[in-house]
């Protein structure tokens, strides 16, 4: 191989895998290694497949004209939000984040005006969105924070709790539950 040139690695059921790294760099992973074994080819859920299906076709029209512009982290204005969730300052070096929520994290969370702010706006998008697209709110809410469709329990609840016609602040409710859930952490 060249530098500049491209290469395409694909994998499949045949890869093999381990857990010990090899002492010869050139060695294929897994080769003549008795503690080597199949990968393990986990098929996407159809609700994720029909999303990338509907959605990747625009993305990829609207990446290649140039009408969407990429959201650099660095440009954006630092707010209490992000630090106290962890966002560094330029200057600093990280290398890694805490794997619990810390006491700021925690009170940002679940009652800071940024956040209420975030959530606010996002209820009035998808109330507009949706008036405009005609679909199921419920539905598309699950599919995208879970990659899966509400349970017939969870949709109950939720279209009940969201009232006819759908009130703002309650989504923006919904959305925080969604949020804050293991499931959607987990996922997401």
């Amino acid at each position: 191989m060249t530098e500049g040139e491209l290469m395409k690695i694909v994998s499949d059921e045949q890869w093999r895998v381990t857990e010990a790294l090899n002492s010869k760099p050139e060695r294929k992973s897994g080769d003549g290694d008795e503690k080597s074994k199949l990968a393990t080819l986990v098929k996407p859920l159809d609700v994720w497949s029909r999303a990338i299906n509907q959605l990747a076709p625009r993305a990829l029209q609207s990446a290649i004209s140039g009408r969407s512009l990429m959201v650099r982290a660095a440009l954006l204005k630092n707010n209490a939000l992000m630090k106290s969730l962890g966002r560094p300052m330029r200057e600093q070096i990280t290398s890694m984040r805490p794997a619990s929520l810390t006491t700021l994290e925690a009170m940002n969370l679940s009652n800071g005006t940024e956040f209420a702010g975030i959530l606010n706006r996002g209820a009035e998008n998808l109330i507009r969105q949706s008036a405009h697209q005609n679909y199921d709110l419920v539905d598309y809410l699950y599919r995208f924070a879970y990659s899966r469709e509400p349970s017939s329990r969870e949709r109950i609840l939720a279209e009940h709790y969201l009232g006819n016609p759908i009130e703002k602040e309650r989504l923006a409710d919904l959305l925080w539950t969604i949020f804050m859930s293991p499931e959607f952490l987990l996922v997401r």
